[in-house]
């Protein structure tokens, strides 16, 4: 068997011989130079086939109508193969399909050279969607000198340099009543409204940050002292009724509540 023939069938023809396999060849389609060698081919195991003549015919007509495929110039949709064209970037002469070079491709010879006449015409100044740059604003803060991009600042109303002017704008501006999610003070129930971080600092500031039982330093400890209620009612929120505990003093609180509030009302006179 021709190697090279069987090269030329494996290659080019592989489809239309996997199609056109079966019982009498009826539908083959090949070359006439390589009709037997596909017979060859077809059963490698066996020795050389002999056909009779009704399927030689067969054959005769499959390769009639035989449709080569034709290639470069002589394709009816031959448009004059690749285009010649000049790189905008670094002037070398390359060639690209015509398809490409029809939707307004293949200006550039590389992606390198199309990126550096990017860098250099659409950027800045230069680019199409230019819009003045960043703009200068003042942090509302604190009022230090910011520049952004007119996109950051069309879609934030409030401009702050970090995040710290940012918290510190929200707990001024946003908090309670002033906040878009008050529902009334739910949050505080059943505390009252007044009981808040400022009204536990000062009772603790008062109290010298030192537990009113055991005496010992907030310093000491790796949480901040609790406030606690010594008339366990949580709407009075005087401060004649609160005083500082750590977490183990005021644990103790919550049983023979009669003993703790005689305790706590001697301890504050």
């Amino acid at each position: 068997m021709n190697v090279s023939c069987y090269t030329y069938i494996e290659e080019k023809m592989q489809a239309e011989i996997i199609k056109s396999m079966g019982t009498g060849f009826e539908d083959i389609s090949l070359p006439k130079e390589i009709t037997h060698t596909l017979a060859c081919v077809s059963r490698p195991q066996t020795k050389k086939r002999h056909f009779s003549t009704e399927h030689k015919r067969k054959i005769s007509e499959a390769l009639k109508r035989l449709k080569i495929p034709k290639e470069g110039k002589n394709n009816p949709n031959w448009k004059g193969g690749d285009i010649k064209r000049i790189c905008k970037t670094c002037n070398k002469v390359f060639y690209v399909e015509h398809s490409i070079a029809k939707r307004g491709d293949g200006k550039f010879c590389t992606k390198e050279c199309w990126g550096k006449w990017r860098s250099k015409y659409r950027s800045g100044h230069n680019s199409p969607y230019w819009k003045g740059g960043k703009q200068k604003i003042k942090c509302v803060t604190c009022g230090k000198i910011l520049y952004r991009k007119p996109s950051t600042l069309k879609r934030r109303k409030k401009i702050f340099c970090n995040h710290i002017c940012h918290s510190k704008w929200l707990s001024i501006n946003e908090r309670g009543k002033n906040s878009p999610f008050w529902k009334g003070g739910k949050s505080f129930e059943p505390y009252g409204l007044e009981f808040n971080n400022q009204l536990r600092e000062q009772i603790r500031k008062r109290d010298n940050y030192t537990c009113q039982k055991c005496l010992i330093n907030q310093k000491n400890l790796r949480y901040k002292l609790h406030c606690h209620h010594i008339d366990y009612q949580k709407t009075n929120n005087s401060l004649e009724n609160l005083i500082a505990l750590c977490r183990s003093c005021h644990i103790q609180t919550n049983s023979n509540r009669n003993y703790w509030k005689n305790y706590y009302h001697r301890r504050k006179k």
